[in-house]
């Protein structure tokens, strides 16, 4: 489980430690990274904090543990590491990235997929011509999504879910008035 290290100090002292659990939830998501969920009715980020402080104590060496899928974040910061900065691509091949972050060809495309599923990056297939003129299948083209465009086309799907959610209100309103004259 990937730990993290903060400081609780200052100001911070008098955030509970439920608002700091939702803080750290919030920030997770708004990130987009793939964590893992609680299994159950109302399932949240798995993120705790390892000995909560009362309020208004002060700590400098506070732990955070969370469930984090740590090879598709090893994946998306290898991407981003390696991606051109204009133009947000790079083309490594999915042996390269296994090579280099010690994970099979099977778990770097499962990462890969996961990380195109969260809208995070998109592939595109290429391909090569070879000196003798045969077509062959190249790399994947990354590239990777700028997070205010993540975050921007995620409230577009919440309003959007919100819009539908208001369509039904009011269609089974106005179904519930006829049935009801």
């Amino acid at each position: 489980m990937p730990r993290a290290l903060f400081e609780k100090v200052g100001t911070a002292r008098f955030i509970s430690h439920l608002d700091l659990m939702r803080l750290f939830q919030r920030a997770f998501k708004r990130a987009g990274l793939p964590l893992t969920h609680t299994q159950g009715f109302n399932p949240r980020p798995s993120v705790s904090i390892a000995l909560p402080l009362s309020v208004g104590v002060e700590s400098v060496c506070e732990l955070l543990d969370f469930d984090l899928s740590a090879g598709a974040v090893a994946v998306y910061i290898y991407l981003l590491r390696h991606a051109n900065r204009k133009t947000n691509q790079c083309h490594p091949s999915e042996a390269t990235i296994a090579k280099k972050l010690h994970l099979s060809r099977n778990t770097v495309a499962k990462h890969v997929r996961l990380l195109e599923e969260r809208g995070l990056i998109v592939t595109e297939r290429t391909s090569i011509t070879t000196r003798r003129g045969i077509k062959k299948n190249g790399n994947l083209l990354y590239t990777l999504i700028p997070m205010h465009e993540v975050m921007e086309r995620f409230y577009e799907r919440q309003l959007t879910a919100l819009d539908s959610a208001a369509e039904r209100h009011r269609v089974q309103a106005i179904l519930s008035a006829q049935q009801g004259a």
